[in-house]
């Protein structure tokens, strides 16, 4: 009987496609990491405040469809470096809560689209008196305007901006002395 019988393979064979298996997911793990990096450095330079939105991630790692999309995205990580990284440099991270309807809401007008679905992808605003009315708008940047806003209101910036309190009582004292 000369030959390999099936199911009695080399061992030696089986070990050199376990190392080359092993070295690919080692080479995608170091470029993710690369990737992650550069992308955590560039938004810690660049930006001072940043809104981040507080995802249930364990519950999004349920989901059949988007398990692996989500897990291979490391956003837990992600968010650790980003984290780090603003808060060496002197800046800011600020979670909106994961109730907050930043995909159903107009960033204008503040118009909510209740029933709205994740294969939508594109927002309408529908009130008439709004600008963007029946405007095509991406749906994640219409709702990363609104964890900006969200954000911004969380540390009290755009109360002051819209209210007129804040600053805008000093100046017309100061004005109106003369």
């Amino acid at each position: 009987m000369s030959g390999c019988i099936a199911g009695n393979r080399d061992p030696a064979n089986r070990e050199k496609a376990r190392r080359q298996v092993a070295r690919l997911h080692y080479r995608i793990t170091c470029m993710r990491e690369d990737v992650l990096h550069k992308l955590t450095t560039r938004l810690a330079d660049c930006y001072g405040i940043i809104g981040i939105e507080d995802l249930n991630l364990k519950g999004l790692l349920k989901n059949r469809k988007l398990a692996r999309s989500f897990s291979d995205a490391s956003l837990g990580k992600l968010l650790n470096l980003l984290t780090s990284k603003v808060e060496q440099r002197g800046g800011q991270i600020l979670k909106v809560g994961r109730f907050f309807p930043s995909s159903k809401t107009c960033h204008c007008c503040h118009w909510k689209w209740d029933d709205m679905a994740l294969s939508d992808r594109v927002f309408l605003c529908q009130n008439q008196t709004c600008s963007y009315y029946q405007f095509e708008q991406d749906r994640d940047y219409n709702a990363s305007l609104n964890i900006l806003r969200e954000a911004l209101h969380l540390i009290g910036l755009v109360d002051q901006v819209v209210s007129g309190t804040g600053s805008d009582a000093d100046v017309n004292l100061v004005m109106d002395a003369g």
